[in-house]
């Protein structure tokens, strides 16, 4: 058996790709063929707009990351090849908030009551992340004359794919009322 991966498109956070397999069927009068499978599969990484944060201080440190499976569900059969998909989400934790972002990985599945085995894939493995905090200054709330800090959090995530990786930069403010 041979079996690999082609045809790999890159997008910004997006990875298609093509799975294949050839596998050898001997058959119970002697004959033997050799057929080859194949599945188009993606990841993908979503990212949304993150919220301002209003906190007790901006001295944010980065504790841990966390790339956690939510659900796998059989998506299609085609002959002997089943396609599966599964809803993760990746969790980047700070001493003082958390962050997540969904990804969405797919595996294929030969099997025909003979031979089973996993299709090669690519699957999210690991995260890296950085992250600044920088003052922005300061403003007073026309509602209740306090002042506040005004700051911008910017993170940059890189989540491996495979061999590939997809980035995520977001940023959002932190705002600290001052006492």
């Amino acid at each position: 058996m041979d079996s690999g991966i082609s045809d790999v498109r890159e997008e910004e956070h997006l990875t298609a790709y093509t799975s294949w397999a050839k596998v050898k069927h001997e058959y119970s009068d002697n004959r033997v063929s050799t057929k080859t499978y194949s599945v188009n599969l993606f990841g993908k990484l979503e990212v949304g707009m993150q919220t301002a944060k209003e906190l007790d201080n901006a001295d944010v440190s980065f504790t841990s990351v966390l790339i956690e499976s939510t659900n796998t569900e059989l998506r299609g059969v085609d002959e002997y090849v089943s396609r599966y998909a599964s809803d993760m989400k990746l969790y980047v934790n700070y001493n003082l908030f958390n962050l997540s972002y969904p990804l969405f990985e797919e595996y294929a599945v030969y099997d025909d009551g003979v031979i089973q085995f996993d299709m090669p894939s690519l699957r999210y493995s690991e995260a890296t992340e950085e992250h600044s905090v920088k003052y922005f200054g300061y403003y007073t709330d026309d509602d209740d004359g306090l002042l506040y800090d005004y700051y911008v959090f910017s993170t940059s995530l890189v989540v491996n794919f495979g061999t590939y990786r997809h980035h995520i930069d977001d940023s959002f403010r932190i705002i600290v009322r001052r006492e």
